[in-house]
């Protein structure tokens, strides 16, 4: 699907897995799997203050959930750079809306300026 360009929501993994296919069960583990480890990694550079590497990592994947613009926008926030907060947030408004973990975030940013 992702190479079809649909956006993968966590639904899909329901609906994909409720039709009970093991290639398809596989597929979504799989998915799965890599989702879990590039969030992980990019959490890890931000947690250890190398934005660039975690920036080169989030740029580096293709379809990017609400879980990965938080992940860079707690980041910079953390990592005392609010101004990169704020337009990491305004270019993900571009793709998708926040949520209340991103607005937190945001509202903490604003308050760091």
């Amino acid at each position: 699907m992702v190479e079809r360009g649909i956006e993968v929501i966590s639904y899909t993994f329901c609906y994909v897995a409720a039709l009970g296919g093991l290639k398809e069960d596989e597929c979504v583990h799989g998915y799965l799997l890599i989702w879990v480890l590039v969030v992980a990694i990019v959490l890890m550079y931000a947690k250890c203050g190398r934005m660039e590497d975690a920036n080169s990592v989030f740029s580096s994947i293709a379809v990017k959930d609400i879980n990965y613009w938080n992940t860079m926008i707690q980041g910079y926030l953390k990592n005392c750079f609010p101004n990169k907060s704020l337009k990491m947030f305004a270019a993900m408004l571009k793709q998708l809306n926040p949520d209340n973990r991103t607005m937190a975030c945001i509202l903490h940013a604003c308050a760091s300026l």
